[in-house]
């Protein structure tokens, strides 16, 4: 026979008591950390949320600020759409007389003198602006047989020399749109004789134009020029040309 003592119902009762506060414990401590992780999971959430918010905030501002450049980008344009740029039209200046040489000199000695009273209504402003303006007409006239007159011209002047410069640059601005793109159109006669005509573009215009032309000689695409101060290019042979408004419409270089 066993010598083991017969177990009582009172020692299976408090074992089972034991074995129940134990689970209770478990479950309990399980239930806290399902707890704190559904609060995180709530916390990550909200956080996502505002990120969300935030990055479509900074997106529209992008746009905007993207819109707002190129509304001002389009309205300079619009403000040169008439000018010319020439380079390599040297202007013949008539020799300065000696009583200007003279007149220039006594102003320079005598700083503090009044103004000396002008007879004419002609500036050195104006006479340049009329210097020039017959120079270009006349060249335009012979070299592109373009039947333009002075009228035709509302604005002309030269632009300081750069430090590589023969010859300053002129602007040039047409009063009609027609009148300078019939100038425009014949620009090929002008090949070999060292005169370039180019729109006046702007900064922007400027910086796009200039990437075209490097993928141009790349060969990253088919063609590449202006109008009216706008860019445009022609990826292919045979696609249609793109106007090209920012520097991210161009194709990437691989």
């Amino acid at each position: 026979m066993s010598s083991e003592s017969p177990v009582s119902l009172l020692d299976i009762k408090n074992t089972l008591d034991i074995l129940c506060n134990s689970v209770e414990g478990l479950t309990k401590s399980n239930s806290e950390k399902d707890a704190k992780i559904d609060n995180l999971l709530e916390e990550v959430s909200k956080l996502r949320k505002i990120l969300t918010a935030r990055d479509k905030k900074i997106a529209d501002l992008k746009c905007r600020i993207t819109e707002m450049e190129h509304f001002t980008n389009e309205s300079k344009r619009f403000s040169l759409k008439n000018n010319v740029i020439i380079r390599g039209l040297r202007i013949v200046k008539p020799p300065r007389s000696y009583a200007a040489v003279v007149n220039e000199q006594q102003v320079q000695d005598a700083s503090a003198a009044p103004e000396p009273v002008r007879t004419s209504s002609s500036t050195p402003a104006t006479d340049m602006f009329k210097l020039v303006r017959s120079q270009v007409v006349e060249y335009v006239q012979k070299n592109l047989e373009v039947a333009i007159s002075e009228e035709d011209i509302s604005a002309a002047h030269e632009l300081k020399k750069g430090p590589n410069d023969e010859v300053a640059l002129l602007v040039v601005r047409f009063v009609y749109t027609m009148s300078k793109q019939d100038v425009m159109s014949r620009t090929k006669y002008l090949r070999g004789k060292n005169v370039y005509l180019n729109d006046q573009l702007t900064k922007t215009n400027g910086k796009i134009f200039g990437r075209a032309r490097y993928l141009k000689r790349m060969n990253f695409i088919h063609a590449t020029w202006t109008r009216l101060g706008k860019v445009f290019v022609k990826k292919t042979e045979h696609s249609s040309p793109t106007w090209i408004t920012s520097l991210l419409d161009l194709p990437t270089v691989p």
